[in-house]
């Protein structure tokens, strides 16, 4: 059993908006990868190559599809974990059960995927 000061705080960042997350994290990839090419250097970046589509999010967990509509069409927010693993709504639950802080900190994404369209 660990003791809560032995943990490390956790960020929650809360993705609002994730198709529109992954159209931004797209663009950043290829930016990166074209300023390396210039540098000779090779990125392989998993949303340039694999094809994924920008509304196929899987729990780095428990490997199930998060959904990211409801039925209506109404974007769900999903919760990644310390910038870099997002959480299925059971795995978030659990996991926050078990190694939650005092000292943790929940935000929106900065990349602007949590801006209104105007």
């Amino acid at each position: 059993m660990f003791y809560e000061e032995e943990l490390e705080p956790n960020d929650w960042v809360v993705v609002t908006n994730p198709i529109k997350h992954r159209e931004i994290a797209t663009i950043q990839a290829q930016a990166w990868r074209d300023l390396k090419k210039d540098e000779g250097v090779f990125v392989i970046d998993t949303l340039l190559d694999t094809g994924i589509t920008h509304d196929l999010w899987i729990c780095d967990f428990c490997n199930s599809q998060i959904p990211v509509c409801d039925d209506k069409g109404k974007m769900l927010s999903i919760t990644i974990w310390n910038n870099s693993r997002a959480l299925c709504e059971n795995c978030l639950i659990d996991f926050q059960s078990k190694w939650s802080t005092n000292n943790d900190e929940t935000y929106d994404c900065r990349c602007g995927c949590s801006r209104e369209e105007k």
